[in-house]
């Protein structure tokens, strides 16, 4: 029988090695693609995306133009970065230049694999 301290110091152990395993900076990989908005929904929430990949891993299932959602991505405008509101890039007409980080998120189950913005820049 493990007493109650005991307990308390293998719980703390489990914390610390998934704290561990969670504060890692590497990160996956982004794929930075560059070019220009050729659409903006009203909301800015959505762009057509024109342009290349010019960092990063090429993409295994998706396409680097055509449609993405930027409105949970941080965005930068130039002078620093944000993480609410729209960017001024997506508030303008089409086209605007812009640059995007993007990483590949596989399919699980019945989930399906699709490209993620974590950040946007108005150029």
């Amino acid at each position: 029988m493990v007493d109650r301290a005991g307990c308390v110091v293998v719980a703390a152990i489990v914390v610390a090695i998934g704290f561990a395993g969670c504060s890692s900076e590497e990160g996956q990989p982004v794929t930075v693609l560059r070019g220009k908005t050729t659409l903006v929904n009203p909301d800015g929430v959505n762009v057509f995306f024109e342009g290349e990949r010019v960092a990063g891993p090429k993409f295994d299932f998706i396409d680097e133009e055509g449609g993405w959602n930027v409105g949970a991505a941080d965005w930068f405008d130039g002078r620093s970065w944000h993480d609410s509101g729209k960017a001024p890039c997506v508030e303008k007409p089409a086209p605007q230049p812009i640059e995007m980080g993007v990483v590949e998120a596989a399919s699980h189950d019945d989930a399906p694999g699709r490209g993620v913005i974590v950040w946007l820049k108005c150029l």
